[in-house]
């Protein structure tokens, strides 16, 4: 889905679980079931492409709305940008606890993404 007022393509969306404090890219683990005992926070990743940006970045928000058994369980908006330099990125947020266990149930959820009340991508994954 492409962002328009950035001029970005979403061409990704994944998960992982994590502390507060991300992990290094190369330590995430990507996927679509958690462990209800484990899990902390959940964070979506999407990757965006969008044109070569020479000598300025690009701020935008992105509303994150999780989902679960359909319905809306959770809201949040993160300020993003895309960097000066680059033709791609990633964009990180997520939801959860300090607490192992504490804020997942059991059931399956759906993540939403907007930016300017435009969805641009979404995505599914399961707490067992």
């Amino acid at each position: 889905m492409v962002h328009s007022s950035v001029g970005a393509t979403v061409t990704r969306l994944r998960f992982f679980e994590s502390p507060y404090e991300l992990e290094p890219y190369s330590d995430r683990q990507y996927l679509k079931f958690f462990d209800e005992s484990t899990t902390r926070f959940i964070n979506w990743e999407i990757t965006l492409e969008n044109p070569f940006r020479y000598s300025d970045s690009a701020s935008f928000d992105i509303e994150f709305v999780y989902l679960f058994d359909g319905v809306r369980w959770g809201s949040s908006v993160g300020g993003h940008f895309l960097p000066e330099m680059y033709s791609s990125s990633w964009q990180v947020n997520g939801w959860g606890s300090h607490i192992r266990g504490l804020v997942w149930a059991k059931g399956n959820y759906i993540v939403e993404l907007y930016s300017d009340g435009v969805l641009i991508a979404n995505g599914e994954f399961n707490i067992y």
